[in-house]
């Protein structure tokens, strides 16, 4: 039988999910879908907006996901691991698949990486073991070039890190602010280039946007108020709480300040659901395809 504490994560786990989701993930997808389904083809503004779009939409959509899945767990007595740690702040790309689908990342690196000889064969070798294991990452999604691709350029990138890190020498992480806020912003425009890839429905879409993305003429940039807003409310969540402290704390704590700051919590989760969440269109969870 779970405890009092365990029912209160696991409630607010829920409510942070549906959150996350209808919120969230459901309002950056009418940017995205609109752009990636056709319409603003040619416009440099609206390509990086709606890859930005659903660069947000893929994070908030799969976290919103495996919130909601933890949190029922939680309620029937188990614990499920955690599967994401704020991976748009990583500062290498190396650091975002330590942060980004745990569970996956561990799983490739042990029954992919790890059997084709990891490190073990010199550095050759072991930027091939690395290009061949994000490769068949990108396989597992589904069998499309795009997703090939996406996996052999998470690969390619990781490659690119480990040598760089290699010729650097053991200083591989910046020690002050300028240099990790630098590998924050490059590793989150290397991932957001990515999904590019991994959106488009087929190549010629993908060759579509990365051509808008840095060769489509530049016009007015449109673009729903709500995206802005939640894109704001992105960044200074992950600055006030970017540990998680405020989290743990209002979810967590014994006796009746305990229930009370669950109670706060759940009564503001529901009433941001019920102003903004996008009850009125159907947006399925992206990985529900895989």
């Amino acid at each position: 039988m779970p405890s009092r504490g365990q029912i209160g994560w696991g409630m607010v786990q829920i409510m942070k999910g549906l959150i996350k989701k209808t919120v969230f993930a459901d309002n950056f997808a009418i940017v995205a879908n609109s752009y990636f389904n056709g319409q603003g083809h040619g416009d440099m503004g609206a390509a990086w907006v709606a890859t930005l779009a659903f660069s947000m939409q893929i994070y908030f959509d799969f976290s919103g996901y495996t919130d909601i899945a933890r949190g029922c767990a939680r309620l029937l007595g188990y614990e499920f691991p955690t599967n994401f740690e704020r991976p748009y702040l990583a500062r290498s790309i190396a650091e975002f698949w330590h942060q980004w689908h745990i569970s996956l990342s561990t799983w490739l690196r042990d029954y992919l990486y790890i059997p084709l000889g990891g490190s073990r064969s010199g550095s050759g070798r072991t930027y091939v073991n690395l290009i061949i294991t994000m490769g068949l990452g990108g396989l597992w999604h589904g069998a499309s070039w795009n997703f090939v691709i996406w996996g052999l350029y998470h690969g390619v990138l990781l490659a690119v890190h480990r040598a760089w890190s290699q010729w650097r020498g053991p200083a591989v992480r910046p020690v002050n602010p300028v240099g990790s806020a630098s590998g924050v912003a490059l590793t989150f425009i290397l991932v957001t280039l990515g999904w590019v890839t991994f959106r488009a429905p087929d190549f010629a879409v993908t060759w579509k946007v990365l051509t808008d993305l840095f060769a489509g003429s530049i016009q007015r940039v449109e673009a729903p108020m709500t995206f802005y807003v939640l894109l704001a409310i992105s960044v200074i969540w992950l600055a006030i709480d970017r540990r998680r402290r405020l989290q743990i704390w209002m979810s967590e704590g014994a006796g009746i300040l305990g229930t009370l700051k669950v109670s706060g919590a759940m009564a503001l989760a529901l009433l941001v659901l019920e102003l903004f969440s996008r009850t009125d269109i159907a947006v399925p969870f992206i990985y529900f395809q895989f």
